[in-house]
């Protein structure tokens, strides 16, 4: 098994590539997706669809925050997660880091605003620096 370790720069989102058999791509990054699926005693599971793509990935997460987007179900949420893709760039599986319900009643411009803020907030960054 080869395993190579590397960062690169695709437009905006950093890489990180492991090679084994096949080219897997693990990238950090931040979604808006609707919440399809949560629960899991043993494994908590929560299944995402994520805009643009319109894809649904499996997500491992906690149980806390597996029950707290269950009660979330078919919401949009912006979450923080890693995901890991093939080589076509197909989102394969995840994992969440964290997340915040999008209140859509808001506009485009204040979305953004409050993402942003959330994004950079002490408790965040902590999170996605471990």
């Amino acid at each position: 098994m080869l395993v190579r370790s590397s960062n690169t720069e695709r437009g905006a989102i950093k890489v990180d590539a492991q090679i084994q058999d096949a080219l897997v791509l693990r990238e950090h990054t931040e979604v808006r997706a609707t919440v399809v699926r949560a629960g899991g005693d043993v494994k908590p599971t929560i299944e995402l669809r994520i805009e643009p793509e319109d894809r649904i990935v499996h997500f491992v997460a906690s149980r806390e925050d597996a029950a707290s987007l269950g009660k979330h179900l078919y919401r949009v949420i912006d979450a923080v997660v890693e995901i890991e893709r093939d080589e076509d760039l197909t989102p394969m599986r995840g994992r969440i880091h964290t997340w915040q319900l999008v209140e859509m009643t808001l506009t485009a411009e204040q979305q953004v605003e409050r993402f942003l803020d959330w994004v950079t907030s002490p408790s965040n960054e902590a999170k996605l620096n471990s």
